[in-house]
């Protein structure tokens, strides 16, 4: 028997409205149905709707097609899911936003109430709940509400249910008061609707709707044109080597950047001009990239302007819309004393008081002013982009200081160009050995200093990375195509956690291209991936086939995330050291958006 819902069976019977409710090993059987409880979360979903994983802890047989359509949608179930398993943790910054969100209700009411956490993901919002109420019911229809679980694994008042809140089993009233932020405007069906269609399980609702940057300059607008066309390709994708450099990209390159701008306007009161400064000025690194890949990656996304949740009134006698952000958060009542005593004192004025500022200026004035201001802000984004993207950039280009250090210190004029791959095979090894002999181990350059061949020769030692370069450069000389690539190991983390973890284990090589393939080429070892049947390998996953190399170095055994055109995560090996990620950005576009966009 489930031993955690063994004294909580009068608050499911309450839950359900019906007390023939029977708790039995694993199950909860409730009438004529019969739900699951995997790790304390009670199944309410219909068979055909469980997630794969799922499916599996359970021994069913695989799902024969995906659902997909007005009722359900299974992509978003997946990306939803595979979402919070990665971004699993609660931050400190969650905190902060809970009270933005929570600045409608006065949290101290809540004591006596059992409240519902509709779409609950992590857990992050009933996480500051969990010791301000009386019970906490928390639903999702992915597999986000086992993360919850987790999250909550502390607090005794705490039911978990996997359900599709469009077909919820609980009686009318179940809950006191029912909060559902940032999930409405995912569904297939009209968000507005499902906000009436939530009046029946409680008298009170606190929901968050995305806006539809009604109350921002025109830019705002033309830019999400444009993040929306992304958005629609992007969703399609699936492999989630793509999704997470992408996530990676856009946060490091996009949003950070605007962040910082942002910033540097300020004190000129512009950075209200600047998107996504605002909402995401001091959060973490981490944290936007939670953003970055809800926003990417998710088909369906409604929005909504101010006035369109003020018709709500249609529905709720009181409708009070927060005049701060996140925008449009509301909170739905059906008034009484009971429900008026949620309302925090400073909730702001109702959203059918809404009252109009006088114009003081007329019309087309106003509408050339703002173009203006609209211009001037993309022109300085753009400018902004390709002067971020430069000073990232790491040329991969010979100059002539390598040409000398190539003829005349590792002697490579004289090597004939290759005619076969045994040629191929040869020529490799030769001028690694020769990289070797001129620069053994020892200690690595010093970071914020220049590591190029003519450095390592000079300094005759180097690292990984140090040594990666003069390769990378010396294959180039030779007419060989070549790409650098970034081995990041694995360690049980997401890619999320690894790239910004302090001295998180890494590895730097070359790939060259043979007349059979690329080619891993070693930069702390005279070792090349050829097997035993002389069949050349990649990075990408060698470490799946270690035993079939000789004398391969005990750490290709990875595992590893093999990323193309990254040098460094911190901008300390090639100038300007800019202390952001520094790539060659077409080679790490290409490996992002040709080779990842075309694998499963």
């Amino acid at each position: 028997m489930s031993d955690y819902y063994a004294d909580k069976l009068a608050g499911l019977q309450d839950i359900f409205g019906t007390a023939a409710l029977t708790l039995e090993q694993d199950w909860l059987q409730v009438g004529e149905r019969r739900y699951p409880i995997v790790d304390d979360v009670i199944v309410l979903l219909d068979e055909e709707q469980y997630p794969p994983a799922l499916r599996d802890r359970l021994g069913l047989s695989p799902a024969k097609r995906a659902l997909r359509g007005e009722a359900f949608a299974a992509d978003i179930q997946s990306t939803f899911g595979n979402e919070w398993k990665i971004f699993r943790e609660i931050l400190p910054e969650h905190e902060t936003e809970f009270r933005n969100y929570f600045d409608l209700v006065d949290t101290e009411a809540l004591g006596g109430l059992r409240i519902c956490d509709l779409g609950c993901g992590i857990g992050r919002w009933s996480f500051f709940l969990k010791d301000k109420c009386r019970e906490l019911v928390l639903v999702d229809f992915s597999e986000a509400i086992f993360v919850a679980r987790g999250n909550l694994q502390d607090c005794p008042r705490a039911l978990f249910f996997m359900g599709d809140l469009k077909a919820l089993p609980f009686r009318p009233g179940f809950a006191d008061f029912l909060f559902c932020l940032g999930v409405l405007h995912h569904l297939p069906t009209d968000a507005l609707e499902e906000v009436r269609n939530l009046k029946k399980y409680a008298n009170a609702l606190l929901i968050y709707l995305y806006y539809a940057l009604d109350n921002r300059p025109a830019h705002f607008r033309w830019l999400l044109a444009l993040v929306t066309a992304v958005r629609l390709i992007t969703a399609r994708i699936r492999n989630r080597t793509f999704r997470a450099a992408f996530t990676w990209l856009v946060a490091c390159f996009v949003y950070a950047p605007l962040i910082w701008l942002g910033h540097l306007l300020d004190p000129v009161g512009l950075s209200r001009y600047v998107p996504l400064h605002v909402d995401y000025k001091g959060k973490s690194l981490g944290r936007i990239q939670q953003d970055v890949y809800d926003r990417f990656f998710t088909r369906i996304e409604q929005r909504f302007a101010r006035d369109q949740v003020a018709a709500l009134t249609d529905t709720y006698p009181d409708v009070v819309i927060s005049g701060h952000g996140p925008y449009w958060h509301f909170l739905c009542t059906n008034g009484g004393v009971k429900n008026d005593g949620l309302i925090a004192a400073a909730s702001g004025p109702p959203a059918r008081e809404v009252v109009e500022k006088p114009a003081t200026e007329t019309i087309a004035r106003r509408q050339q002013r703002r173009g203006l201001r609209s211009a001037a802000t993309i022109g300085l984004l753009l400018f902004s982009f390709a002067f971020l993207m430069l000073i990232t950039n790491v040329p991969t280009g010979l100059t002539a200081e390598d040409i000398v250090v190539f003829e005349k210190d590792l002697d490579l004029k004289v090597l004939p160009h290759p005619q076969s791959f045994e040629d191929e095979i040869r020529t490799i090894r030769l001028i690694q050995a020769r990289v070797f002999a001129k620069a053994p181990h020892g200690a690595p350059i010093p970071e914020y200093e220049p590591r190029e061949p003519s450095d390592l020769v000079r300094l005759q030692r180097g690292w990984c990375y140090d040594r990666s370069r003069t390769l990378d450069k010396a294959f180039t000389y030779l007419g060989f195509e070549t790409r650098h690539v970034y081995l990041l190991y694995r360690k049980d983390l997401s890619l999320f956690a690894s790239l910004f973890r302090r001295g998180h284990p890494s590895h730097a090589v070359t790939e060259v291209m043979t007349s059979k393939g690329w080619l891993y080429v070693d930069s702390n070892q005279t070792w090349i991936a050829l097997d035993r049947d002389g069949k050349p390998h990649g990075a990408g996953g060698i470490w799946k086939h270690f035993n079939q190399f000789d004398g391969a170095p005990e750490y290709v055994r990875g595992p590893w995330w093999a990323i193309r055109g990254l040098y460094s995560r911190k901008g300390a090996f090639y100038a300007p050291y800019f202390p952001l990620p520094q790539l060659n950005w077409q080679d790490f576009l290409k490996w992002v958006f040709v080779e990842k966009l075309t694998t499963p």
